[in-house]
């Protein structure tokens, strides 16, 4: 997996200033958006991209309601996409997930190239 050195400004910035996404719904699948193979698809454009992934991340919660904080792990998982820049490829981004109380933290794919229905994992909660 490539890595990514941005700062931690950088993702308390995104968390400050970008708006949060409109998702409601706990996933029914188990495997949404902590598989690679069932990635949270935030779609691409002027709401996608990088945006995308931040405004999607800001509308999680921990499981009781705890705020989160994310960092960007880097690109993996190259698959075949008519959205992708090269070759008709993408690539998913991974981010580490944790909040208060997390013993654990849970890893989130992300494909910002092509757009679905946007779930909560199950385990996390909405942000009010």
């Amino acid at each position: 997996m490539a890595s990514t050195s941005a700062p931690d400004s950088y993702y308390e910035n995104a968390q400050k200033n970008v708006t949060p996404a409109a998702v409601a719904t706990v996933s029914k699948e188990a495997t949404y958006g902590v598989t690679a193979e069932n990635p949270v698809k935030v779609g691409g454009g002027i709401n996608g991209g990088v945006r995308g992934e931040q405004s999607y991340l800001n509308a999680l919660r921990g499981p009781s309601g705890q705020p989160i904080t994310y960092r960007r792990q880097g690109s993996c998982c190259p698959f075949k996409t008519p959205n992708g820049l090269i070759d008709n490829t993408g690539m998913l981004d991974a981010y580490t997930v944790t909040w208060e109380g997390n013993a654990k933290p849970l890893t989130l794919y992300i494909n910002m190239y092509d757009k679905g229905d946007l779930f909560i994992p199950v385990g996390l909660t909405a942000a009010q």
